[in-house]
């Protein structure tokens, strides 16, 4: 209890800061850790909206170039000399530990140093907004929404945690509503005072941060709470259910009966799926979606319910779901290869795995091989039994190691001890890999032509997508 307390004087502190940051919207912002994609899409964001912004990292990526080209200066590496009294604050990606010499340089200046989520919460809660959360499928509903909104006329700003090339970047300016992406994984979600929010689900998760799961439902709780209008909630979920009703308006999507607006009739195939809407008013619209799988389809509700609420028209957002394109890493397509066609997924958590395994039942293709790459130590350790049934539907799994995200190693939260977990499982055939190359020779050879190699994980997984594209140009 005295941790929790500790922790929300200081985010509150925080909170205060940012907030009277973002309403002078002027001056000087470094942020550290700008290579990543949501430290780059507020970069751009704070560039966009009045700030002299500048950002630094060890290493140059997709996302730092992305925000460069929007008008950020961004360093190569970490230096004092980055910093100077004339900064109104600084910023850090959790990647950035505590006592790394730049931090504490900006504490001898006595800057403020914030975490990305308390800026992001202070510029949805300084405009008209939507801020999504949610444990499983924000980035998705985001992104999904951006575009609709935009489709329909209106000039939609938008924050998500993936690049998406129908909206030219992770991050976009807008003056009439602002479509955020609101991170639960370190508390700041407790920040935010959204005009309106979206709910997709409620599951376990980032319980390193939280004492216990109460402490988690409880900032879930704090976010609708706070949401200024309405709140747009999965009623098919049932934590997000019980979390709504502390909301002042609610409205409720769903397949289930009782779902306020309503999906019927779902089928898919293996590409696209389509629903029929059910709207308050009775009003019916076939839905159609480029992309496979009940939780796709599940996001596009969500979209629906909030953009019927807000009085754009059926017909509409039918037209705009059906020029849907995903965000990156959203069951990407990476090449063909030797007759394997290889895709990648950012899913880590055995919900996620287990939803998209299910997803690629109706593609066709001989066998199933994965490569996953858990995330986190204490992610790895706290759902180490969820795991193997979640992969129940490969037939070759390739583990490996796990992706630190800033942590130290955790006893117990190694991939070693995850494949101790699917050994116990006889419908599990798995295999541990040294390192990434490693498990990318070990997928080659285990993969034959007419097979499906899925890349399984939020890390740096993806790069492996950049070893194997050259041999799709064999």
């Amino acid at each position: 209890m005295p941790r929790v307390r500790a922790n929300m004087r200081r985010m509150r502190a925080e909170e205060e800061i940012a907030n009277d940051l973002i309403a002078a919207a002027s001056g000087g912002v470094h942020l550290m850790g700008v290579a990543g994609v949501g430290m780059a899409g507020l970069a751009a964001q704070l560039h966009w909206i009045g700030f002299d912004v500048t950002g630094c990292d060890l290493k140059e990526s997709p996302f730092s170039e992305w925000a460069r080209r929007q008008g950020v200066e961004i360093f190569a590496g970490h230096s004092q000399k980055h910093l100077s009294e004339e900064l109104k604050a600084v910023v850090r990606s959790t990647a950035v530990p505590a006592d790394h010499p730049e931090l504490l340089a900006a504490e001898d200046l006595e800057l403020p140093v914030l975490r990305r989520g308390n800026l992001l919460a202070a510029i949805v809660n300084a405009c008209g907004s939507v801020a999504v959360a949610g444990t499983h499928g924000k980035t998705t509903t985001a992104a999904m929404l951006a575009q609709v909104l935009r489709g329909a006329g209106m000039d939609a700003g938008f924050f998500v945690g993936a690049m998406v090339d129908r909206l030219q970047g992770a991050s976009g300016f807008g003056s009439d509503i602002f479509v955020a992406e609101a991170d639960e994984s370190d508390g700041t979600l407790a920040c935010y005072r959204p005009e309106r929010a979206i709910l997709t689900n409620a599951d376990i998760d980032h319980l390193e941060h939280y004492d216990g799961e109460d402490s988690l439902w409880n900032c879930f709780r704090d976010f609708v709470s706070q949401t200024r209008k309405n709140v747009v909630y999965n009623y098919d979920d049932l934590r997000a259910r019980e979390i709504a009703s502390s909301a002042g308006s609610s409205l409720g999507y769903g397949f289930l009966e009782g779902a306020d607006v309503r999906g019927a009739d779902y089928r898919q195939s293996a590409h696209s799926c389509e629903f029929k809407l059910l709207l308050p008013d009775g009003a019916e619209e076939p839905i159609e979606l480029p992309v496979a799988g009940i939780f796709n389809a599940s996001n596009a509700l969500a979209v629906c319910a909030f953009c019927s609420s807000i009085g754009i028209d059926s017909e509409t957002i039918a037209r705009e779901l059906a020029l849907y394109r995903p965000p990156r890493r959203r069951f990407e397509h990476v090449a063909r290869v030797d007759g394997v066609e290889v895709y990648m997924d950012y899913s880590h958590h055995p919900t996620e795995i287990k939803a998209l395994l299910q997803s690629v039942q109706e593609m066709e293709f001989n066998r199933l091989v994965a490569v996953f790459q858990p995330h986190r130590y204490t992610r790895t350790l706290a759902l180490a039994a969820q795991f193997p049934a979640a992969f129940h539907a490969v037939d070759r799994l390739v583990l490996a190691p796990v992706f630190a995200a800033s942590e130290e190693a955790v006893e117990g939260g190694s991939s070693r001890d995850l494949l101790r977990r699917f050994e116990e499982d006889p419908e599990i055939d798995a295999v541990l890999s040294e390192d990434l190359e490693h498990a990318w020779r070990l997928a080659r050879d285990f993969a034959q032509a007419g097979d499906l190699l899925l890349l399984i994980g939020a890390g740096d997984i993806e790069q492996m997508a950049e070893w194997i594209r050259p041999a799709d140009k064999r």
